[in-house]
């Protein structure tokens, strides 16, 4: 009977051991930097034969493979302009778009994620992170309006170097993500290029359209039908 209960014991030890194994395992921070070094060899001998589609196609499938419906880590960041302190402060599916201060927007981003914002603002929260200090950040942060949390993470801190290598060192600036209300990564991109020669309103509507592709092939048709009947009651 002491030799069962000790073998029950240990089962039950063991499998509470891989479940936890399994939750560390569906986090987006350990999975990225679990993986990158493949993913960083790859990449830099694709850039170095000017393969861009093959760029490309080792970005997506590093992301199908390692953060599509896996949980964000939370974290927190500097407030430029936002009520929220960190990402599970946010209790809304969120859009997250990473800038930098030398990485600047096309001409049409920021005015469409000004829209969109205001547009979907019962919706959906629009943050954009900047890797800078407030300094460098503050003259493009405050382009943005009111509807649209503007944070920033200033790397020479030291305080966040899990973050910062995870989602900026090995994703790389700019990349968006699209996250649900439980945090899982649903959507990861990069933000759509427009020629330089384009005209504003037309840039605008390409972000927009390109924006709101993303987070409607993130989510389900119910959440579908939400933004759409948000749409035209605004309309």
């Amino acid at each position: 009977m002491l030799k069962l209960i000790t073998i029950l014991f240990l089962f039950f030890q063991l499998s509470y051991a891989q479940d936890d194994q399994s939750s560390l395992d569906d986090f987006v921070f350990e999975n990225v930097l679990a993986n990158h070094r493949e993913f960083d060899y790859k990449i830099h001998n694709a850039y170095l034969n000017q393969d861009y589609d093959k760029v490309d196609k080792i970005f997506r499938d590093f992301i199908e493979d390692n953060l599509h419906n896996k949980i964000m880590n939370d974290f927190t960041w500097n407030k430029f302009r936002s009520r929220h302190k960190s990402l599970y402060d946010i209790d809304l599916p969120i859009y997250l778009m990473t800038r930098s201060s030398w990485s600047l927007p096309n001409i049409g981003e920021i005015p469409a994620i000004n829209r969109l914002a205001k547009k979907y603002k019962k919706e959906i929260k629009f943050v954009v992170l900047f890797w800078d200090n407030k300094q460098k950040m503050k003259k493009q942060g405050r382009k943005y309006s009111r509807h649209v949390n503007v944070v920033y993470i200033d790397e020479m801190q030291n305080k966040d170097a899990y973050t910062i290598k995870a989602l900026k060192h090995v994703l790389g600036v700019p990349t968006s993500f699209v996250i649900n209300k439980n945090k899982r990564v649903m959507d990861v991109d990069r933000p759509v290029a427009t020629p330089f020669h384009v005209e504003e309103s037309q840039a605008k509507q390409t972000c927009v359209e390109s924006i709101e592709e993303k987070i409607n092939r993130a989510f389900d048709s119910s959440y579908k039908l939400i933004s759409e009947k948000s749409s035209e009651d605004r309309q």
